[in-house]
Formats: C-alpha cells, sequence, structure tokens
C-alpha cells in the first residue's frame, strides 16, 4: 500500500511578485531493479520547494529563485547506504523575445549528503541555456541544454563533469492525436553499492489517441543508457507500455496498462526483464 500527499500554498501581488510553496511526499516500494533480488524495498521521500517569481510589468522579463530541501530515507538496512538530502538553490531569467517564445538561463546549485554513506558526499553546479515555444495550437515545448559539474568531498572518489541536456515537446498530429517527445542527459545519486553515481541518456516517445469522449488511449517506447561512476558497469535499458483510460465522469477515470522492461548489463548478472500490469482508479476533485 503506497501513500503520497501533496500541497501547494501560493501568493501573488499586484506589484509582479508571487510566492510559492510546494510539499509533495510518497510512502512506498519498489522493485530493488537490479535483476538479483526479488524482494521490495519501502522508503519514504518528501520534497519541499519554495519558489519565488517576478514578472516585469511588460511581461516579457520574469525573474525566478528556487530554494528546496528533498529527503529520502529507505527503511530496509540493506540499501540505507541510499538515504539522503538535498539542499538546492537554482535562479532562473526569461525572456520573451517573440509572443509564444522565451530565451531563458538557468543556474542550479546542490549540496548532497548521504546519512551513512557518506563518501558520497557532493556538491553539483548545473548551467544552462535553452528555449520554450508555444508557437501555435499544435507545438508546444522546451528545450534546456547545458553543462553539469558533480564534486566529490571525498578525494577517493573520481570527479564528474559532463553535457546535459532536456527535451520536453509535443505536436498535436489531430485534434484527436498528439505526439510527445521527452529526451535528457543528466546525473543520479547512486543506487548501487560501489558506485558513486550515474549518468543517464535517455528518450522517450509517445502516442496520444482519443477514441471517443470517454476514452483514449497512450502507447509509450523508449531508450535509457547508464554510465557508472566508479564501477565498469553500463546498461541499455529499454521498453514499450500500452495503455487504456475510460473517463466516465470529469472527476473520475479508469486506466488499464501493461509495462515491458528490458536491461542490459555488461554485467550480465545485472541482465533482467520485467512485466509490470496496472489496474487504476483515480478520482480528481
Amino acid at each position: 500500500i503506497n501513500h503520497r500527499a501533496e500541497a501547494l500554498f501560493q501568493y501573488n501581488t499586484n506589484s509582479g511578485f508571487s510566492f510559492d510553496l510546494i510539499d509533495l511526499f510518497n510512502n512506498k516500494e519498489e522493485i530493488a531493479g537490479n535483476g538479483q533480488f526479488n524482494t521490495l524495498y519501502r522508503h519514504q521521500d518528501n520534497l519541499i520547494d519554495f519558489i519565488t517569481t517576478y514578472l516585469t510589468p511588460s511581461g516579457k522579463l520574469k525573474l525566478q529563485v528556487d530554494l528546496s530541501n528533498y529527503d529520502l530515507d529507505y527503511d530496509e538496512t540493506a540499501v540505507s547506504y541510499r538515504d539522503r538530502r538535498d539542499n538546492s538553490l537554482g535562479a532562473s531569467v526569461f525572456y520573451q523575445f517573440w509572443p509564444k517564445t522565451s530565451l531563458f538561463l538557468e543556474y542550479d546549485y546542490s549540496d548532497i549528503e548521504f546519512d551513512t554513506g557518506t563518501i558520497n558526499d557532493s556538491t553539483e553546479n548545473r548551467y544552462y541555456g535553452g528555449v520554450t515555444w508555444d508557437i501555435t495550437a499544435k507545438t508546444r515545448g522546451t528545450l534546456k541544454l547545458g553543462y553539469i559539474d558533480k564534486d566529490f568531498d571525498s578525494a577517493a572518489v573520481e570527479d564528474e563533469d559532463g553535457f546535459s541536456l532536456e527535451v520536453q515537446t509535443q505536436h498535436n498530429i489531430s485534434p484527436k492525436r498528439a505526439l510527445q517527445i521527452n529526451g535528457y542527459r543528466k546525473f543520479h545519486e547512486t543506487d548501487l553499492a560501489g558506485a558513486s553515481s550515474y549518468m543517464s541518456t535517455g528518450i522517450d516517445v509517445g502516442l496520444l489517441q482519443r477514441f471517443t469522449e470517454k476514452w483514449s488511449g497512450t502507447f509509450n517506447i523508449f531508450y535509457e543508457t547508464n554510465e557508472y561512476n566508479g564501477l565498469s558497469r553500463n546498461d541499455d535499458y529499454y521498453g514499450a507500455s500500452p495503455a487504456i483510460r475510460f473517463k466516465p465522469k470529469e472527476w473520475l477515470y479508469f486506466d488499464l496498462g501493461y509495462y515491458f522492461y528490458r536491461n542490459d548489463s555488461n554485467l550480465t548478472t545485472y541482465d533482467y526483464t520485467a512485466h509490470q500490469f496496472l489496474i487504476r482508479a483515480t478520482l480528481s476533485m
């Protein structure tokens, strides 16, 4: 049984300032995910995010500052090395060059501290430049290009840096059909003892189809490659996920889905295949 809670408070002033306070809490189980253990690990994670935004009277320039705290805690001692806290600060500048297109610059800093696996404590500096567009009723998206520098506190762990990418776009082929493409390249904190972190590069392509007012469906395919730091391991992770939704009321819908995953690693111990079936009812008030 998994639990999720979300809270949002927003305050807007007449002078162009807005303030958002967000809290997201999860208490859930996840599959070990390494193909070696057929078990579930329960964890709690909480994100507190405070965002301050200023929009100039012309509406063309927007400034944003983001402060956040993320806490992750596992119940099982076997994965307690993953328990950590992230404190982050971000600043962004957006400028609207055309009515539906904005360019932006973004800087993010994170201080990452582990409870027991302190050898993996690090700081991250992330630099981005990008564009957001909503050119027509058919096409909208965001493109972020940047650079990540990850410095570990311990001299025994090799520092990392590299090119970063985030792409989110949707094209409405017709009133009933849309194509979504999401791509990324970024660092993740370690999910494996013996590795300090890993770099993920991936793409997800999804087709959305509305059949009637009440019935719709999606079909997604994805591919991701993970390169581990501190361990000679590279994984190719791919799969597909068809799903169908029935929405009898505006406030009620049901989902039926199937997920297929395959992980191919250069260390064959970590090869695995997963099949997941989903039945879900959602009530939205």
